[in-house]
């Protein structure tokens, strides 16, 4: 049997996962019968591949053994050394070269990645995921082969459990940036107004993470007294907050729309088949698709997606908000989100279409349209 390994060691937030877990996808779905295993930062939700049962095997990698530099190290040790391919994933010297300093995750993942390029044998052929997808020869591969989670029964039983007959969006407040990065809570208040005005009998599931468990990132860009505004404001606003990563992505599923800011966890939505209604703004802009409609909501702003830009935090200096999430900028998109989320809930707006209406969005706006993808590339 062919044997792969993706060697996909990042920073930990989960869309970095989500990742790993579309290219595995292509990579099984254009090579009958490969054997795939895949090495992912251990502080980051590795339990998702056990959702994946095209995963032979994952390989959670503690990133910080390798401060010191040394091959000696634990978690390497149930690693096979000889494989038919090896992909790596290679963002990390651009990382550093654009931030301009070297600080612990990045020097440790810096360690990692020399280690392995020594231990880690192809047979058959290396490739890299970035900054082009270079392919080892031999190695097919399908752009946008679809990922499709299998959720444990318990956590679909928990779901079920709170179903609602009637619209649901379960909504995100917050990624794991900073505050500045995503809506202030005043305009999230007027959001949901909007949309209980527009969806009567409307249940909204309020999600999130509190405090990071085993490393992984958390949403904590609120405090408890912003979130209790909202859940005390609105009656058929549900507390869905710590109750576990299955759990969460099963109310995800069972919802019509997810609603959020970009946000690696919003990558999630369409691996369970549920429609993706971003607030575009900060650094990046929307890229996994994944064969489920969508609609991201675009900012008014030339200079959007930073990419990591230093001046997404000096351009609107004194301002507790990046320009594209300042309430009298994002306030005047919520006619949109809310019809945006009735487009969504229409059964009968398709993957193809939102990508036309995406395009068409991207060609309207008062953005950087060279750094937005119009359609899937992975």
């Amino acid at each position: 049997m062919t044997t792969l390994l993706i060697n996909y060691i990042y920073y930990n937030p989960v869309g970095h996962v989500v990742e790993a877990l579309k290219f595995s996808r292509g990579f099984h779905d254009a090579n009958p019968g490969i054997e795939i295993h895949l090495a992912l930062n251990q502080y980051s939700p590795t339990e998702l591949t056990a959702a994946c049962p095209w995963i032979a095997k994952t390989y959670p990698i503690d990133i910080y053994q390798f401060l010191q530099g040394g091959s000696g190290v634990a978690c390497l040790e149930g690693i096979p050394r000889s494989w038919d391919y090896v992909m790596t994933e290679t963002r990390i010297p651009h990382d550093i070269a654009r931030a301009g300093r070297v600080g612990r995750d990045e020097e440790a993942m810096s360690n990692y990645y020399r280690v392995t390029e020594s231990l880690f044998h192809a047979s058959r052929g290396t490739g890299t995921f970035f900054p082009r997808i270079k392919y080892p020869d031999g190695l097919k591969y399908l752009v946008d082969s679809k990922v499709e989670l299998r959720l444990p029964q318990s956590a679909l039983d928990f779901a079920k459990a709170r179903a609602h007959d009637g619209p649901t969006i379960c909504l995100l407040l917050v990624g794991s940036g900073s505050y500045r990065a995503y809506p202030a809570i005043g305009t999230w208040i007027k959001i949901v107004h909007a949309l209980n005005d527009k969806f009567p009998n409307l249940k909204i599931y309020l999600t999130g993470v509190r405090k990071s468990a085993n490393g992984c990132t958390r949403t904590a860009g609120y405090t408890d007294s912003n979130i209790r505004n909202i859940l005390n404001r609105f009656g058929n606003v549900v507390d869905c907050y710590d109750i576990g990563l299955w759990n969460q992505l099963a109310l995800v599923k069972q919802s019509d729309v997810f609603l959020s800011p970009h946000t690696g966890f919003g990558f999630l939505a369409p691996c369970v088949d549920t429609p993706w209604l971003a607030i575009s703004g900060g650094n990046w802009a929307e890229y996994f698709f994944n064969h489920v409609p969508f609609y991201s909501v675009l900012p008014d702003n030339p200079d959007f997606p930073y990419f990591g830009d230093p001046k997404i935090w000096d351009a609107f200096k004194g301002s507790s908000k990046i320009p594209d999430m300042v309430p009298k900028n994002l306030d005047k998109k919520i006619p949109e989100i809310v019809e945006a989320a009735a487009l969504l809930m229409d059964e009968s707006f398709t993957y193809e279409e939102a990508l036309k209406r995406h395009k068409r969005n991207v060609e309207n706006a008062n953005v950087n349209r060279a750094n937005i993808h119009t359609g899937p590339f992975f």
